[in-house]
Parts: structure tokens; sequence; C-alpha cells
């Protein structure tokens, strides 16, 4: 008979079932417990925002459910006299270095719930003891469905609200609403502008499973678009970003730096999307599912949108990491690729060797393999502190691939993804390699030339 912890398996399944239902019986605290954080910067994951107001102290513009034009919210708020910074509720990407928790339950109460809650985890993780169930869930942790976005989509005087993505097939004007903008509290005018920039596609996986993913508009981007008023105007470079584990498009946008941001800060448009399984992304998560997803995402970058491999730049973060591996190995001429927080396999993470060659039927994602067959210039990211993935797995990682730099900082699992340091070092190694200011010059002075010669024909 099958025991654990002394147990026999019938008991530990009863046990994982009453530990389920209290998880969820205590979400609300556990939120509750979440959202009562604060920090002391600026820069630390998005806690703080701007809240637009006029001379009269009056708020400047409001967002609910019955807004479907957001330029209309922005332009209001256009009109507001000053800026006054307050604390935002919650950003989901806030790592627990960086921040001190207000509880005025006592110490051992909270210790208590924090134990719980924890050996509910495990027990949730390793019940039913069967090794694949056991990986799987510790491999893929999708967010619920529509906690962090859902979609809006449809003709203005018929709009329809979408937790699917194949039930968003085919609509127009397709929006992402986040509904942690809609509380009460949350003022976040920055992202109400993002929103503007951003466009959900529904591309079809398999013949049952549609993914969704969003194209992002830099600022750069916005202006020449401005000037040229045509729709067609994109960034003569592409950053293809896969996202971490336990996060969706919705959680991201939420992040300090959120996806809008990244794309400012290296002048260049973003391809963003959610796994299979993750976000409205139709389908159940898989190893698989998740290089089927960055395959099907990548030939959209080069089929339906334009781009060259040599134009494309792919980031990766932690789960990411192993997606942009996959594409990079296959696609030996790509501008250029940013690994932060990556590793080298499941079970090397498990056993704490990322070196290690004993390999095992229930390993996955092998970026220790494929790194070998990287050949576009690569800069791996990792924390020093990163005590979810060892930072030995960035070394590694830098030692497989040819052609390779390494950037180490003093920074969490989580934390370092906030660091101006290592956005600042990216926008170095991109620059060097792929140059996306020319690249701007050298678009710009071609549409410039073209232009005069259909107005002298």
């Amino acid at each position: 008979m099958i025991t654990i912890f002394g147990m026999d398996y019938w008991t530990v399944s009863i046990v994982s079932f009453i530990s389920y239902i209290y998880m969820i019986l205590h979400r609300n605290d556990t939120l509750r417990f979440k959202e009562e954080r604060c920090t002391a910067g600026r820069e630390l994951c998005g806690d703080v925002h701007s809240e637009a107001r006029r001379e009269d102290d009056s708020l400047v513009g409001k967002m609910s459910l019955e807004d479907d034009d957001y330029g209309n919210v922005y332009k209001e708020f256009k009109t507001a006299e000053r800026l006054r910074v307050g604390k935002r509720e919650l950003c989901p990407a806030h790592d627990r270095i960086w921040s001190e928790t207000h509880d005025n339950r006592p110490k051992v109460l909270r210790a208590i719930t924090r134990g719980v809650n924890v050996a509910c985890g495990l027990l949730y993780i390793l019940c039913p003891p069967w090794p694949p169930w056991v990986i799987h869930k510790i491999a893929f942790r999708a967010p619920p469905r529509g906690e962090y976005y859902f979609l809006v989509g449809g003709e203005k005087n018929d709009r329809h609200t979408f937790f699917s993505a194949k039930e968003a097939e085919g609509y127009k004007n397709l929006e992402i609403c986040l509904p942690h903008l809609l509380r009460p509290h949350v003022k976040a005018i920055d992202i109400y502008y993002h929103i503007l920039r951003c466009k959900p596609v529904i591309l079809k996986l398999y013949d049952d499973v549609r993914i969704c993913a969003m194209e992002v508009m830099c600022e750069q981007t916005e202006k020449w678009l401005r000037r040229t008023g045509s729709r067609r105007t994109r960034s003569p470079k592409l950053i293809i970003f896969a996202q971490p584990n336990s996060s969706d498009m919705g959680c991201c946008m939420l992040m300090d730096p959120n996806f809008a941001d990244i794309a400012d800060f290296l002048k260049c448009d973003m391809l963003v999307f959610d796994y299979v399984g993750y976000g409205v992304s139709d389908g159940e998560s898989t190893e698989k599912a998740v290089y089927d997803s960055v395959e099907r995402v990548y030939n959209y970058a080069t089929d339906d949108l334009g781009y060259a491999p040599k134009d494309i730049i792919l980031i990766g973060f932690s789960l990411g990491t192993a997606a942009m591996v996959h594409i990079a190995a296959k696609t030996p001429d790509l501008g250029a690729m940013v690994l932060i927080a990556p590793f080298m396999s499941l079970w090397r993470v498990i056993l704490r060797r990322p070196t290690s060659d004993s390999l095992s039927t229930l390993d996955m994602f092998p970026s220790y393999d494929k790194a070998l067959n990287i050949r576009c210039p690569t800069l791996v990211c990792h924390g020093k502190q990163d005590v979810i993935v060892d930072h030995q797995h960035g070394l590694a990682m830098k030692e497989r691939i040819a052609n390779c730099e390494l950037f180490l900082i003093s920074a969490s699992h989580q934390g370092i993804f906030c660091e101006r340091k290592m956005w600042d070092d990216v926008n170095r190694f991109l620059r060097e390699t792929v140059n996306i200011p020319d690249a701007w010059v050298q678009a710009v002075e071609e549409a410039t030339s073209d232009a005069s010669s259909f107005t002298q024909n």
C-alpha cells in the first residue's frame, strides 16, 4: 500500500480534499493579506501610481465596464491640472523580498496561517501521489480564468465579454479589460493609456483550441503612425515575449514594468501571448502545448506581420525561457535573445543540479540539451538571491550557448524583472546586436524616400 507521511493513500486524498476546500474558503483572506502590503520605493513593482486631479481637487475621469471607448478616458485625463502620487493596491509581480506586510493579527496567528497555507499547497501538489501528476502541478500553475483579464469585442452598440479565445474568434474591435483597474481605489492612469496601444488577436492552434496573443505598440511607432496615417506602420524590429509561470497577459499588464513600459524603453513593438490553458487561451497546459503555442506565435510574426527572423528579438522570463530556447534552437538567424532567470530543465531545478547528466522520464523543458544548437546573440540575466532557480542555472546556460553574455545582479527570482539595472543592460545588449535606433532611422529614411518617389510620379 502506498503511504505518504505515514498515512495511506485514501487518508492522504481525503486530507488533500479538505485542504483544497480550506484554501477556497480562505481565498479572500489571502487576497486581503497581499493587498495590504506596501513598499518604500517607487520602482518596486508599481505599488505607487499617478492620480490626475483638477484644481478643485475633483478626480479626472473614471473607468467602468460600460466605457467602451478607452480613447475618451485618456482624453479626459489630459485635462488634469496636476498629478498626485498614491498607493496602488496590488501588483501580482510584487516580490516578498521588497515588501512589508501590515496585518493587525498576532504574529503567532499569522505564522500559523502561513504554515497551514504552505501545508495545504504541498498536499495539493503531492496528492494523488502519481509522479506525472505531481510534476505537472509543479510545472503549470495558471491563474484562475478571468481573474486578471478578459476580452471585450464587437460593434460599438453590441459589445460582448469573452473569457475564452474560441468564443472571441471572429469578433472585431477586441480590447483587453483588466478587472483590477475597476476597483474603487485603483486609478492607474498610465495603464489606461497603455491599453490604447494593445491589440488582442486570436490564433488557431489546434482544431478545437485557440490561443490569445497581443500586439503592443511602442510610443515610437505611435508617433510614426500619427505622421503616416497608415495602420500598417510597425517598428522595424519586433520583440516576442514569453512570460513566467503563474501569470497571464493581464497579470503582466499590472507589473512594473509592464509590456508597454518595456516596449517604450526598448523602442520596439512587442508580441506577447498566453500559453494553452493560461489567460483566455483554450485547452490544457502541457510541455508540448507550450512549444506549439510559441511556434504558432512565431509563425504569426513572420507570416502575418511580415518580419524576417533577423528582425525578431526573443525575450523569455522563467518558464518563458524554455519556450524561447525552443524557438532559438530551431532558428539560427534570429536577431537576438534575452533569457531572464532561465533554468536548464525542470528535473535539474528539483535536484538543484543545473549541469547534472542524469535524466528522468519525468523531466520537462530540457533547455540543457537545446542550448547547444543556439546560434543567435544571447544575453542571460539572473539574480544571485534567486531561491527558486539558482543562478548556477544562468552560469550553466552561458557555458552551453556559443555566443552568450551573462548579467548577474543581487535580486530574487521575481525581483530581477523589476530591476532598472537589468533593463539598462538589456538595452545596451540590443543596441550592440540589433541596434534598434539605427533600424528606426533607416526605416524612416526608406519610408520618406518612397513617399517622395510616389509624389513625383
